[in-house]
């Protein structure tokens, strides 16, 4: 990575992509990398403050019978900051807020938080070298992973880091980790607490300037606090991988090969454990101009399933766009769908569909409007009273200091 630290990214973007607050994605690590040292964003500081008001139609996610709907209202403080000193840059893009929502709803009221804070820098340890600290915390009342639709409030801290190391013009090694320590607050979910943790090590070699080849080879394990109730597992993986990043507006990182995974406890012996399977994730990023963007994931590979915790195949696909159709208005649709395949109770394999749009209006550089629509729709292998749909539409205002 020739470029100097004025064309690293910005932190922000690239704690909000390595963190999503969401799932964090460690496949997606190095990728987020890649494209951290091919962007350059300007030093900025923004702090805002927000207010929505919101309808949800399911608010529980329940089947059609136990539907309930609820009005909620939602305010916080965010923050977007990226600064650069010397051969460092550091930022921290952040959210803090309280949803409340009417009283026939009050147990899902909540004060959450999500918060990635970043160091990016260049050292010249073994060569030309750059490393990326992003850690995360966050804490929402969110679904838990199991078949069910149960809601529970959780709260994960972890580390990403990133280390890419150029002692040849020629030839490079890059190492990208993550941990996570998973916690439900409530006692009923306790059994749910997890600690993940994952490794890669990838020696590549540059064809060209904007091109990387190599073969990234990883491990993983997830540890429950509860062993009688959930399955232990750790996995290795093999992969090819391909990084091109043509210029500041097209990069495409593109990993596949094969993993296996090693369950323990009552996952053991699943169908297809301890087999290497087919994986594959593909990251492209493309922004043609200012005024339009757009991302595409997609990801296949082995996953823990619901329930039993036994292994299952997880293919997930996203696509987001971001068109500013004039100064003022902004639109970001996104699209994705979900595809689960449990390899021992195959009646909860599920199929899940989302989308979102977002129309922003912009009055002058500190105030503007928003409007949002989701939708999700999940559907089970087979036909029975679990399948449930979720539309929600929230208005928004925010003031940007």
């Amino acid at each position: 990575m020739r470029n100097t630290l004025s064309k690293l990214a910005a932190g922000s973007m690239v704690a909000a992509c390595l963190f999503g607050f969401q799932a964090v994605a460690a496949d997606y690590t190095l990728s987020d990398f890649f494209t951290a040292a091919a962007a350059y964003t300007p030093n900025k500081l923004k702090t805002s403050v927000f207010m929505e008001v919101g309808y949800d139609d399911n608010i529980h996610n329940a089947i059609s019978k136990y539907e309930k709907d609820s009005l909620y209202l939602k305010g916080g403080v965010s923050a977007d900051i990226y600064r650069t000193k010397g051969d460092i840059s550091y930022g921290l893009l952040g959210q803090m807020s309280f949803d409340y929502y009417d009283k026939d709803s009050s147990k899902m009221n909540q004060f959450e938080w999500s918060l990635a804070p970043h160091l990016l820098g260049k050292f010249e340890v073994l060569g030309n070298d750059t490393l990326m600290i992003s850690l995360r915390s966050r804490r929402k009342k969110e679904k838990i992973d199991a078949a069910d639709t149960r809601f529970a409030r959780k709260m994960t801290n972890g580390i990403s880091l990133a280390y890419d190391i150029n002692p040849h013009d020629k030839f490079g090694l890059a190492i990208d980790s993550s941990y996570d320590n998973t916690y439900y607050s409530q006692s009923e979910y306790k059994d749910h607490n997890k600690q993940d943790f994952d490794v890669a090590v990838t020696p590549y070699y540059k064809v060209t300037e904007k091109i990387k080849a190599g073969v990234s080879v990883g491990y993983s394990t997830t540890v429950y606090k509860k062993h009688d109730v959930y399955s232990d597992s750790k996995m290795l993986s093999i992969m090819g991988m391909f990084d091109y990043r043509m210029n500041d507006f097209f990069g495409a990182n593109i990993k596949a090969g094969a993993e296996k995974k090693f369950y323990s406890g009552r996952g053991r012996g699943s169908n297809e454990d301890r087999e290497f399977k087919p994986a594959g994730t593909i990251a492209l990023r493309y922004v043609p101009n200012k005024s339009l963007s757009a991302e595409l994931r997609s990801h296949y590979g082995l996953d823990d399933g619901c329930a039993s915790r036994g292994l299952r195949y997880s293919w997930e696909n996203s696509i987001g766009l971001m068109w500013a159709a004039t100064e003022k208005i902004t639109f970001a649709p996104r699209f994705g769908y979900y595809i689960h395949d449990e390899k021992i109770n195959n009646y909860l394999d599920t199929a899940e569909f989302f989308a979102s749009a977002t129309a922003e209006y912009k009055f002058n550089d500190h105030f503007l409007t928003y409007l949002t629509y989701k939708y999700n729709n999940v559907q089970y292998k087979y036909d029975d009273d679990k399948d449930y749909d979720v539309n929600e539409v929230k208005l928004g205002v925010k003031y940007t200091f």
